[in-house]
């Protein structure tokens, strides 16, 4: 039977090219692969060097999709979410940023600011939220692995480079994602460094043409939006408490009124003495976490899980820059 198709994978990369500049955790995930069968395989970069995948489209499959709807076409999920979230550190989904909704960790952000703190505070930057996106992907030469997702990739360093990559204009630009006309996308990932702990940083973006996809990937494509954990508000306040989370979900109560002027700022957890401290305590070294990321010699001597952190969340209150324009080589 034929399937009702809603707007096209080219309008949405189009979309994406033209609106590219509108302005983690470890335990908890953000999609949920319970049930799903087969499971897909994680993608992950193992070296450094030139990478090429092809970034397929799914068919959105539920309101879950912050501005899409069920029939339409996309190629990544992306969503906004805070890391570093209860005693496991674990990242959970902004629904204040990714769809308008009251979210616990944002209204107390914005308490810490009522008071009278800078945005660039370290309370209030350790509360701040980052923008993630999540891919179906197939990788030349991995055949069996199947479609593989790549999981919470930095917006600034991979899907805005994308974007200033596919553009020539708002009506010429190359649809990686389309079945038919569709480009892998090739970049380097190189070699960065922050303290002891090794990342990629991903540059050298072109596009080369790739031979024609049916209609059956759209079927074989993992519906990310349907896979994606939507929590309640109070789920979100016992994470950031440090609480159990209620097994029932509970309707979402009104924000929370903003605090007058004077009171002492809230306090990330109170429920532990040492919660009652700033969020530069967090930094075994006395730094400010987030903000001196690699401003000491003392960093070097970082715990991975520490560092990484830390190096997300600055670079989640950097202001994104212009991409560069490159020039397109269809081969």
């Amino acid at each position: 039977m034929a399937r009702k198709r809603g707007r096209s994978i080219e309008d949405r990369v189009r979309d994406q090219v033209k609106k590219r500049n509108d302005s983690g955790g470890t335990f908890r995930p953000i999609l949920n692969f319970d049930g799903v069968d087969p499971k897909p395989t994680a993608f992950k970069i193992e070296k450094a060097g030139k990478i090429k995948i092809s970034i397929l489209p799914y068919i959105v499959a539920t309101d879950n999709h912050p501005d899409l709807d069920i029939g339409d076409e996309d190629y990544k999920l992306e969503v906004y979410v805070h890391q570093g979230v209860g005693p496991n550190n674990d990242m959970v989904l902004c629904k204040n940023r990714t769809y308008g909704k009251s979210c616990y960790i944002c209204e107390e952000r914005q308490k810490l600011i009522d008071t009278g703190l800078e945005w660039d505070n370290e309370e209030v930057r350790a509360l701040g939220s980052s923008r993630r996106c999540w891919y179906n992907i197939e990788v030349p030469g991995q055949e069996e692995k199947k479609i593989q997702i790549w999981h919470k990739v930095s917006w600034t360093n991979f899907e805005k480079r994308l974007m200033g990559t596919s553009e020539e204009d708002y009506e010429d630009v190359v649809i990686f994602a389309s079945l038919k006309d569709g480009a892998y996308v090739n970049f380097k990932a190189v070699d960065a460094k922050f303290g002891t702990t090794k990342y990629f940083d991903y540059e050298n973006f072109s596009l080369e043409s790739r031979p024609k996809l049916t209609d059956s990937k759209l079927d074989e494509a993992y519906a990310l939006d349907k896979l994606l954990i939507v929590p309640t508000y109070e789920e979100v306040k016992a994470l950031f408490l440090g609480g159990e989370v209620p097994e029932e979900k509970e309707p979402t109560p009104e924000p929370t009124p903003k605090p007058k002027p004077g009171k002492e700022p809230v306090k990330r957890r109170s429920k532990a003495p040492e919660s009652e401290e700033l969020e530069s305590s967090k930094c075994p070294f006395d730094h400010t976490f987030g903000l001196d990321c690699n401003n000491h010699d003392s960093c070097a001597e970082c715990e991975e899980d520490m560092f990484t952190e830390c190096i997300d969340l600055q670079e989640a209150m950097k202001e994104p820059e212009e991409p560069k324009k490159r020039v397109l080589k269809r081969k």
